[in-house]
């Protein structure tokens, strides 16, 4: 048996170690590619982010000019590079939001809506409220994906969706106003 030992003990020992460098490969692989993933999502959604805060920002500005009776024509303008932005990059975010990227087009929209509201402070008021949640929940799954490395969850796309159904019913049942 102490030979037995003796001859085979070095053997055993190279396997486990052979083992464990492969683990450990593994596993510095798995760091590396989250790691990458997230240095892309990051570099990419900047701009994201910065649009999808700036349109809420612009919306609640004219609600606000609006609900002291004070003239929006300086804005009708403004903010076009995240509306065109938010517009026409949708379609680059498809693989991290999935169907959730529908809530960036109701945002490059929120603009022309606020203004087709102008008479409608109330309209407007739940727009910005929810066009607001709505921002939050698309930061919310761009900082996941940021933080672990992979898409948000599923939960976290239809938490868009729920905000965009909900501004797209505030937006069909005040059409008319």
């Amino acid at each position: 048996m102490e030979k037995f030992l003796i001859t085979y003990l070095p053997v055993f020992s190279a396997i486990i170690a052979a083992f464990a460098a492969i683990f450990a490969a593994w596993l510095s692989a798995i760091g590396q590619k989250k790691a990458t993933y997230s240095k892309i999502v990051m570099e990419q959604s900047i701009q994201l982010l910065k649009s999808t805060y700036r349109s809420v920002a612009l919306a609640d500005i004219i609600l606000k000019r609006n609900k002291n009776g004070e003239t929006i024509k300086q804005y009708l303008n403004k903010g076009n590079e995240e509306f065109y932005f938010l517009k026409n990059e949708a379609e680059s975010f498809r693989y991290l939001l999935r169907e959730g990227t529908c809530g960036l087009r109701i945002l490059s929209r929120l603009r022309s809506w606020m203004i087709q509201k102008k008479d409608d402070i109330e309209a407007q008021e739940c727009l910005v409220k929810y066009a607001n949640i709505l921002s939050k929940k698309i930061e919310y799954a761009v900082i996941y994906s940021i933080e672990n490395g992979k898409k948000p969850p599923q939960s976290y796309i239809n938490d868009i969706k729920k905000y965009v159904d909900i501004l797209h019913k505030i937006w069909n049942l005040r059409k008319s106003s």
